[in-house]
């Protein structure tokens, strides 16, 4: 258990997996619109508004990592963001993230503000990934819990 509470170090950083993941779900999405729709006004407006929100999307991300040097977990189970101006912020993790083994998503708050983060298994090493993971999985509060 002592090694599963070791701190965690992340820098978002694009991921190559990540970029194919995003492309792929919003180009999948543009299909099933022309699919649903054809190419009438209607479905190149939506294509659109699918083309528009993954430049948003790309342009929030770069702006976060312009800003933010690093995200610490720390062995307390502490969120910690450091910004590049060096300052550090406590965060809290908001409800809701989802953990798989390829993928997790995130919520942090924090008095900056909230923002996503996306980890693949590409941003960390094997070890940091896996103890990551197992500590999100571990925390999780069960739904059905009855006081005693």
């Amino acid at each position: 258990m002592a090694t599963l509470a070791a701190a965690v170090r992340i820098v978002p950083a694009d991921s190559p997996r990540q970029q194919i993941a995003l492309g792929l779900v919003h180009g999948i999405a543009g299909v099933l619109v022309v699919l649903a729709c054809g190419l009438t006004w209607s479905g190149l407006l939506l294509v659109g508004a699918l083309l528009l929100h993954q430049h948003l999307l790309r342009a929030e991300r770069q702006r976060w990592q312009s800003q933010l040097m690093a995200v610490l977990y720390d062995s307390a189970g502490q969120w910690q963001l450091q910004w590049r101006d060096g300052s550090r912020d406590a965060a809290t993790l908001a409800p809701g993230a989802i953990v798989t083994p390829w993928c997790t998503f995130l919520r942090l708050r924090s008095t900056r503000g909230a923002f996503p983060l996306v980890i693949t298994p590409d941003m960390l090493d094997d070890t940091s990934f896996r103890r990551l993971r197992a500590r999100l999985l571990w925390q999780r509060p069960v739904a059905n819990a009855r006081p005693s």
